[in-house]
């Protein structure tokens, strides 16, 4: 059986485990600072060897980005998980710049399913990559957050550290939106 490489660190946002290969990063985890264990029943089965080397690229990449600097994607990543949708998907959150956020309705209009927002949604709640491929950039068209697979909490810090406030889960403009905010509703508003 071939070993599974990890790396995990703490951060602003609770224990990061990054996991790959000599060749490529394959998954990213989040768990919150309370978690007692970082690795799953199913996970404990394989053969997993800590390796820092094989991440540096992406802990570098992690440091400049929770101390606000702007840096482009670099390095390999391997899309071994998800449909040819959910792929499109998360290569298209990675034309999101950092500092802004777009709308679910967005999204799926850039991935040319401008009636799939819930299934946008979905994808973005199967990302194997969170902040690296920035999901959390992706808000309702009125300014609420929506989801997290990681939690609201997380994605509220996330884009604190890209200038934003977030108050009563709702966006709040720091920086010049990238599509206007519409009024809130009782619906969800995707």
């Amino acid at each position: 059986m071939n070993p599974i490489y990890y790396f995990d660190f703490s951060s602003p946002v609770g224990q990061i485990v990054l996991y790959g290969t000599p060749e490529s990063l394959s998954k990213i985890k989040i768990f919150p600072h309370s978690r007692k264990s970082i690795f799953s029943a199913d996970e404990k089965k394989f053969s997993l060897q800590k390796r820092s080397d094989l991440f540096k690229i992406w802990l570098d990449w992690f440091e400049n980005y929770f101390e606000g600097k702007v840096q482009p994607v670099k390095g390999p990543i391997q899309f071994s998980v998800g449909t040819p949708f959910q792929q499109k998907v998360w290569k298209t959150l990675l034309k999101i710049p950092f500092g802004q956020v777009k709308s679910y309705k967005w999204m799926a209009e850039k991935t040319g399913s401008p009636q799939a927002v819930r299934a946008v949604g979905q994808a973005n709640g199967k990302n194997p990559f969170p902040i690296l491929i920035p999901c959390h950039r992706v808000i309702y068209n009125n300014g609420y957050l929506g989801g997290y697979t990681g939690g609201l909490g997380i994605k509220r810090q996330l884009l604190e550290v890209e200038g934003w406030s977030v108050q009563n889960h709702r966006v709040v403009k720091k920086l010049p939106l990238s599509f206007p905010l519409s009024p809130p509703h009782h619906s969800r508003n995707l």
